[in-house]
């Protein structure tokens, strides 16, 4: 309805005071701030009790008609705040243009953020709201936390640990002298392999748990971050002596040479260690890990387990590598993969009894290179499926062959070598399978050698798909045996045929005797479970002699023959005594 001309309509008439107060008592308790009005001479003329709630003052503090700047002081020593903070906010009071600020306080131990606005009034005093932002606050900074840390292990992740490296970095330079910092790039070794076999699930909580085994080995001035999927990085500041570095990294080895217990199994892990060490050259960050990540990768080339430095010739092999990578992707279609082929002999009887099938690659620039060279490029590069299939299958093929034309008895055999990825894929067994099928090849005379740390990583499903071969009559051998994790316990559970005695021992081994407790030892457990024993690496006569002594049924070595190429195997079999 609109008024009539002249007509004046206000909310409360001059003689109801009372209630135009007991309405406005009403309306300020029903505010969600707290708010308080101040005259020009700082007294309190009205207030609400969530103005009171807010500051938690006890009852009778705040009145209509007290100075407002007491009432501050009360709230300043209840909360233990500083005269310069008492008069500083004293001094707000005497602002005459409308303004925002935030504050926090802590009062019995619970710690608000408050928003203040603050207009005045034309009489020269002010209305001042309080609105708890705490739970905006906390929001904000849970956002803020969520995006520089990891949500599965809780560490800083690569945007927060990329900022603190480049303070680290600017920081160096505006002090002379050389830069005093590290920082650590650390790829977990076959988590690959352990996450497709164990599932997710453990291999999240393996991260976690080797995150925790990491922060153990740094100090609090340090971070240690995750980069993603199983990369982890370390900065440590304030290195005063080079030795430092390498302890920390030889303690991180130290830490997980011993197996986790992950969902109640035994998991054993291991990490390879690029470590790039502060210099002058370094502007961004992105240099720093990039030199940590190359050193890493020429770590992962020595063997699980190992750390390399960073030199100025790394970014150089990197370059090759990843040349040598493109080469291997077309390697197989080009038909540049041969098979080379050692002979194994009884040393019982002095007869050949089979063969190890040796990948070489015939590279149109290099020439012959060897597995150690390329295999691990092919696990890592996902190349190691199709380079693994076409040795079984082109092994399996010249064992056939050899077989018709020597038809020895027993069979020739041809032991093969199977990568950690090969042994985990899931169609192993199948695609086995359909290559005997295809080649007409006796199972019985197929050996799959395997090693010990493959085993380790997952005993349940090693187990598993052991039986699976051994079921098809495929035999089993551990390659490389004395080298890994593997315990007695475990070892009876293994349906396996043989143990290889690793090169190393072998080497070892003196004309007087020496270095023999080791083979004496793997021989005399073979005995017990039943296992034949081969010994590999056998260049020397004193080195025969000993290991017939020790009663080692089988050897291969320079001594008998090094690896040919199928068409040599002829005029050696033809020329050699150990051919029936």
């Amino acid at each position: 309805m609109e008024n009539s001309p002249g007509s004046e309509r206000t909310l409360f008439q001059k003689d109801d005071s009372a209630q135009t107060a007991e309405i406005l008592n009403i309306v300020l308790d029903h505010i969600t701030q707290g708010l308080i009005i101040v005259g020009p001479d700082h007294a309190v003329l009205a207030f609400n009790k969530q103005f009171e709630e807010h500051f938690r003052f006890p009852q009778g503090t705040v009145k209509v008609g007290r100075d407002f700047r007491e009432i501050l002081k009360a709230w300043a020593d209840g909360i233990g705040q500083t005269q310069e903070f008492l008069e500083r906010t004293i001094r707000h009071l005497e602002f005459h243009a409308p303004f925002e600020m935030e504050f926090q306080q802590t009062i019995q131990g619970s710690t608000r953020w408050f928003l203040v606005t603050h207009a005045p009034l034309p009489s020269k005093g002010f209305v001042r709201t309080y609105t708890d932002i705490t739970e905006k606050k906390k929001s904000v900074e849970q956002h803020i936390y969520d995006a520089l840390h990891d949500p599965l292990t809780g560490l800083p992740n690569r945007a927060l640990f990329m900022d603190r490296l480049q303070h680290v970095i600017t920081a160096s330079h505006r002090r002379p002298g050389t830069p005093n910092y590290a920082v650590f790039f650390l790829d977990m070794d076959r988590f690959k392999v352990i996450n497709d076999s164990l599932g997710h699930t453990i291999g999240d909580k393996l991260l976690v748990a080797v995150g925790r085994k990491l922060a153990d080995c740094i100090r609090p001035c340090d971070t240690i971050a995750r980069l993603g999927g199983d990369e982890f990085a370390m900065l440590l500041e304030n290195v005063g002596e080079p030795a430092y570095t390498v302890n920390v990294a030889d303690r991180v080895r130290e830490k997980l040479t011993r197996p986790l217990e992950i969902s109640g199994r035994e998991v054993f892990t291991s990490v390879s260690i690029g470590i790039a060490l502060g210099a002058e050259r370094y502007e961004r960050s992105e240099q720093v890990l990039r030199d940590a990540d190359i050193a890493m990768y020429e770590a992962k080339g020595r063997g699980n387990g190992s750390y390399e430095i960073f030199d100025t010739d790394m970014h150089a092999n990197i370059l090759d590598r990843m040349r040598l990578v493109a080469d291997l992707r077309g390697a197989v279609a080009r038909e540049e993969l041969l098979l080379y082929y050692q002979p194994i002999i009884d040393l019982k009887t002095q007869q050949l009894t089979g063969f190890e099938a040796l990948v070489r690659w015939d590279h149109p620039k290099r020439g012959l290179i060897y597995p150690l060279e390329f295999i691990p490029l092919a696990e890592e590069h996902g190349l190691i499926y199709q380079i693994g299939t076409w040795i079984l299958h082109e092994a399996c093929r010249g064992l056939k062959l050899l077989q018709e034309r020597y038809p020895a008895q027993p069979l020739l055999s041809m032991s093969i070598n199977i990568s950690n990825r090969q042994f985990s894929q899931q169609d192993l067994v199948g695609m086995l399978s359909e290559i005997l099928l295809e080649t007409g090849v006796d199972p019985r005379t197929v050996i799959l050698e395997i090693t010990e740390s493959m085993i380790m990583e997952n005993i349940d499903t090693a187990i598993a798909t052991m039986k699976q071969l051994r079921n098809m009559r495929v035999q089993l051998h551990i390659d490389d045996f004395g080298t890994g994790h593997s315990s007695l316990s475990y070892l009876q559970l293994f349906p396996v045929n043989a143990l290889k005695i690793d090169r190393s021992f072998v080497n070892k081994l003196t004309a007087n005797g020496d270095n023999q407790e080791i083979i004496t030892h793997i021989i005399s457990l073979a005995k017990s479970l039943n296992f034949e024993v081969i010994a590999e690496g056998v260049e020397m006569e004193h080195q025969l002699a000993k290991i017939q002594n020790l009663q080692c049924g089988y050897g291969q070595g320079f001594l008998f023959a090094h690896p040919m190429a199928f068409p040599a195997i002829d005029s050696w079999m033809q020329a050699q005594k150990y051919t029936q």
